[in-house]
Order: C-alpha cells, then sequence, then structure tokens
C-alpha cells in the first residue's frame, strides 16, 4: 500500500494492540490528533465480499468470505482480530484481505464477538473462548466446496497471534499461523514491557516507573484473587480500596496505568476471570502443540512486543523441530507501518508481499491430513491460577 494515509487510520490499520486492557486507551489519543483538513479515505476490498454467518456454541459470528478470480478449490486465510472489539471490514482487515486475494486465496474475515453484526459478549470472553470462534470460521470454509480444505491457515494480528496460535494446536489441519507483531511470551511479561517503555518514553524516573509497574500488576493479582473466590467480599473490598488509593498517584499516566479498578460488588465476575485467563495466559505449552507452520513478523522497534524475547522463544520451538520462520522488518514498531512525520507512507517495504509468498508456499507444499479437525489433548494454559475452570475444548 504506497499512497500516503492520514494519521487518522493509524489505530484502524495496525490494530494496535497490546493485553487486552491497553487498546481502546491507546488508540484514543492517536484519533484526537487526527487532521481536520484531510480528505476521508475510502478503502474497499478489491473482489465482492459475500456476507456469512456461522455459530460458536450459542455466539453468532457474521462477516464476509471473499474468493480469489478464477475456479477453485482455493486455499484460504481467516484473518483474525487484535485486542478490543472490531469489524470485518476494519481498513487493517481490507489492505490485508486485498494482498491475499491478488494471490489466490480465499479470505473470511468476520466481526469479533460482541462487535458488528456478531453477538456474545467480550467482556466475558478469554482466549479459549475467542480461538473457538476462530475454529467456527474454519469448520465454516470447510463446509464449502471451493475451498481446499486441507490449505486453510490463520493470520492474527498482535493479540490475535495468542488467539491463532492456540486455534491451530487444537486442529492439526490448519495450513500455517502467520503472527502479525505476535507475542511468543505472556500477556503479563509482554504488557509489562510496554507499560516500562510507554513510561521511560514520558520521562519518568526508574524508581517511578517501577513503583506504576508495581501498582499495575497488583491490580492484576487482585482481579485474579476476585476469579479465584477464594478471598471473603469484606477483605477484597479493603484491597480494593488500599488498591485505588495506590493508583490514585499515577493518574496522569494514562493509558499506561488504569483509569479505574473493577469492582467485585459491581462487575460481573466473569470479567475477573476473562481478564485473568488472558493476562496469566501461557503460551508455550501451546506453541509446543502446533502443528501447523509458523511466521512471526515483527518490527525492530516495535513498543508492544519485545522483539528479543519472542524471537527467542520461537528460536527454542524452531530448534525442538517446528517448522518456525521469523522475519524482523527494520524502522517500523508494533503496527508494522511506515510513517513520514503524521502521514503514515504504508506498511513496512515488502511485508504484505512476504506474508502472501510464504502463506502460498506453504498451501503448495502442504499434505492433507487424514482426518480434518483433528484435536489435540487439551495442554494446562493458565498454570499460575488456581480454582478456575480454564481449559475448555469443545
Amino acid at each position: 500500500m504506497k499512497r500516503n494515509l492520514n494519521k487518522k487510520w493509524i489505530a484502524a490499520l495496525s490494530i494496535l494492540s497490546g493485553a487486552a486492557v491497553t487498546v481502546s486507551a491507546e488508540s484514543a489519543p492517536v484519533l484526537a490528533q487526527q487532521s481536520q483538513n484531510s480528505p476521508p479515505l475510502v478503502l474497499k476490498f478489491d473482489r465482492e465480499p459475500q456476507k456469512i454467518a456461522f455459530a460458536d456454541g450459542d455466539v453468532r459470528l457474521a462477516g464476509a468470505l471473499l474468493e480469489p478470480d478464477g475456479r477453485g478449490p482455493f486455499p484460504a486465510v481467516v484473518l483474525v482480530h487484535g485486542a478490543g472489539p472490531g469489524t470485518h471490514d476494519e481498513p487493517a482487515f481490507i489492505v490485508h484481505a486485498n494482498a491475499f486475494l491478488s494471490q489466490g486465496f480465499a479470505v473470511l474475515t468476520y466481526d469479533k464477538r460482541s462487535s458488528g453484526d456478531s453477538t456474545g459478549n467480550l467482556e466475558t470472553s478469554d482466549y479459549e473462548d475467542l480461538a473457538r470462534d476462530v475454529a467456527a470460521a474454519v469448520r465454516f470454509l470447510r463446509t464449502r466446496s471451493e475451498i481446499a480444505p486441507s490449505k486453510i491457515g490463520l493470520l492474527g494480528r498482535s493479540e490475535g497471534a495468542w488467539v491463532s496460535t492456540l486455534a491451530a494446536s487444537h486442529d492439526l489441519s490448519i495450513a500455517f499461523v502467520i503472527m502479525s507483531s505476535g507475542s511468543a511470551v505472556n500477556p503479563y511479561e509482554q504488557t509489562v514491557y510496554w507499560t516500562r517503555r510507554a513510561l521511560r518514553k514520558k520521562g519518568m524516573a526508574e524508581d517511578r516507573i517501577e513503583q506504576a509497574v508495581n501498582v499495575k500488576t497488583s491490580i492484576w493479582d487482585y482481579y485474579r484473587r476476585v476469579a479465584d473466590g477464594q478471598t471473603n467480599l469484606p477483605a477484597l473490598r479493603s484491597d480494593r480500596t488500599a488498591l485505588v488509593k495506590r493508583l490514585s498517584e499515577f493518574q496522569q499516566f494514562q493509558p499506561e496505568l488504569p483509569a479505574g479498578i473493577m469492582d467485585p460488588d459491581v462487575e460481573d465476575r466473569r470479567k475477573f476471570a476473562a481478564f485473568a485467563h488472558i493476562m496469566f495466559y501461557d503460551p508455550h505449552p501451546v506453541l509446543n502443540a502446533v502443528h501447523a507452520s509458523l511466521l512471526e513478523i515483527i518490527g525492530a522497534e516495535d513498543e508492544v512486543v519485545d522483539p528479543a524475547s519472542t524471537l527467542a522463544a520461537l528460536e527454542r520451538l524452531r530448534s525442538s523441530g517446528h517448522d518456525v520462520t521469523s522475519k524482523t522488518f527494520p524502522g517500523v514498531g508494533h503496527s508494522l507501518l511506515v510513517m513520514n512525520g503524521n502521514t503514515i507512507v504504508g506498511y513496512a517495504e515488502g511485508y504484505l508481499e512476504y506474508i502472501v509468498a510464504w502463506a502460498r508456499d506453504h498451501v503448495q507444499t502442504k499434505q492433507p491430513c487424514g482426518i480434518l479437525g483433528v484435536r489435540r489433548p487439551p495442554v494446562r494454559l493458565y498454570p499460575h491460577i488456581q480454582g478456575i475452570p480454564v481449559v475448555r475444548v469443545g
């Protein structure tokens, strides 16, 4: 994508996401800086989208299926959202979809649960819930005669990489997973990395940064204890009061620190469980269980995902015999966008071409599995949480 784009599209194009709690707060300052004089930008799919709907249990997911020119069966890719709400026709998804369409891939893109025309409750959903949504999308594709059932892959942006690899760990027939600015370490570690880096950029002293991180991680631990259900309500109220006081010392540092703390007297307890499952999620057993080929794409200046720790984790995975490829693009951050001042120039040079060519190579050499949709045994995903039912495979 070579045309210049106004900065108003940064949030949408990049699908910025660290941990699930950071996205909307990160996007707001960007949107506030948009130019008031720029013309509207219209991005369109290169093929007419077919409206589709499929189900994950009682959740109805709506979206679009796009097919390339020619006759099938086509290889296909499912686009998986990063953190926060998201619809099937966001600018970043349109750009990625068009890149795959141009090289003969069909593309399925859908409204994330509770967004657009999809139902469900995102606030009470964890990665297992979202991975089941991805699995439902794959099952839908396998019902279509124009799709090659053994040549279906996933592309997950940022947090979507955790979700995509989790879905692939349960399905031996997934051909490939592209982790676009994805992390191979846990959300806890990644979000601490982002918090420290962002506060340093704001000029906070190192000792204050560590105090801020301590407050933030104490809130996460509080949410986990609420989710556990092992602490009595008076103690939880007292702990929350103390945390609110500590947090008040950092009111000027948002979105790096939260604006408030959920109250178990008011909020649905399922929100606490979903947050704990996400923040204390362990991707390592999942990555080890993935049968599909993996591609990690990361910007050398990624401000949300630490390139060093993620690339090291993936190198260990590759050394253990997994098919893992990593590609670092210099001069770009988490969005993978090249900037010229306040103007988006486009994605990193060669990024879109590289991921599509890699996917094409891997579906051309993919051998069909004997049984489509074979599922691996469940793995323990949240080893640090006690007393919460977390392993759910259906």
